[in-house]
């Protein structure tokens, strides 16, 4: 008997029914799959290793970085020499600022007060020192005038040095750093003016380029006492002062006899640097005294091992020969350099 058209109908509903939950079920299954496929890659994107060439970076960044020291002040690294003793108790001093400075290893082996402005005196006269040699010829000639040395006379009321006389440039440097004499800064000055040279400026100029951020120089002598520096200055000064062993061959001497080129006038000159005689191995150094400034004085010397030198300076001190003393006996049994 043949099907009706509702029975064939029925039948083929039946028949298409399955087809279509199959297709859905296809797509369901494969948008499912695409979701945890998309899913894991971006996974793994996330948690993947970064190129080599950022963990090179990485490497050198690291190998770059600089430890922070475990102190402040003195920088010390715990196995670099030289190291600190510490049988031999601390240094108790009553001047207002003082540093003892390993030139070698850049450590400080002692410190008070390293950036407080201070004035320094005729601790000045070594940068004065400085300026000179370098713009002046040691030879020239430099004739003693009463205009030259008007500044002292208006300052101290006395001079050492005669108008009319003749010395050279080399012989007011041995005046100026031995004897400490204003008279020769001031000439000196005034002869450079002559050449076109600002002295002062020139100190000033220097101090900067050095990294003197706590100096202002406000005289060629030391006398004004408005001017100042600091003992962490200073270092900077003298490491570079150093580069002149003429200068410091000078400042080592203890006495000397400095005549006028024409014979006539005959300067007998001792070093006010009074340690000359009681330390071994000084390098050199220079004092400076005012009624403000107090006591100053710096001094460069031989470490132990005689391989290495120590920087000393000591500002606004009642007694700067006894504790300078100090400073420096202390630094070099407190430390050793083997």
């Amino acid at each position: 008997m043949a099907r009706s058209s509702k029975d064939d109908l029925s039948l083929n509903g039946m028949n298409t029914r399955p087809k279509t939950v199959s297709i859905l079920a296809l797509i369901i299954l494969g948008m499912g799959g695409f979701f945890l496929f998309e899913k894991k890659f971006n996974f793994i994107e996330t948690n993947k290793k970064k190129p080599d060439i950022d963990q090179t970076n990485l490497t050198i960044k690291a190998e770059s970085l600089t430890p922070v020291p475990p102190y402040l002040l003195p920088v010390t690294e715990s196995n670099y020499l030289p190291l600190r003793d510490w049988n031999i108790p601390d240094l108790d001093l009553e001047a207002k600022a003082a540093v003892a400075y390993d030139i070698k290893s850049g450590k400080y082996l002692f410190v008070r007060g390293l950036e407080e402005k201070l004035p320094i005196a005729s601790l000045t006269k070594l940068m004065t020192a400085v300026v000179i040699w370098e713009n002046l010829k040691l030879d020239m000639v430099v004739k003693v005038t009463k205009e030259s040395l008007n500044k002292t006379h208006s300052l101290e009321g006395n001079s050492d040095l005669s108008v009319g006389e003749s010395l050279s440039v080399l012989d007011l440097l041995r005046l100026m750093l031995i004897k400490s004499s204003n008279d020769a800064a001031y000439v000196l000055e005034h002869e450079s003016r002559g050449e076109e040279i600002d002295v002062l400026d020139k100190m000033n100029k220097l101090a900067t380029s050095l990294g003197m951020n706590n100096t202002n120089f406000l005289d060629v002598a030391g006398l004004n006492d408005n001017g100042f520096s600091s003992v962490g200055d200073l270092v900077l000064l003298i490491k570079y002062s150093l580069n002149y062993e003429g200068i410091y061959e000078i400042l080592r001497t203890e006495n000397d006899i400095i005549p006028s080129l024409d014979g006539r006038i005959s300067h007998q000159i001792s070093n006010t640097n009074k340690l000359l005689s009681f330390l071994k191995n000084v390098i050199g150094g220079k004092t400076g005294y005012t009624d403000v400034a107090l006591g100053n004085m710096l001094l460069v010397v031989k470490a132990p091992d005689g391989n290495d030198d120590i920087i000393t300076i000591i500002l606004g001190s009642k007694d700067r020969f006894t504790e300078m003393r100090k400073l420096v006996e202390w630094s070099q049994k407190a430390y050793r350099w083997e």
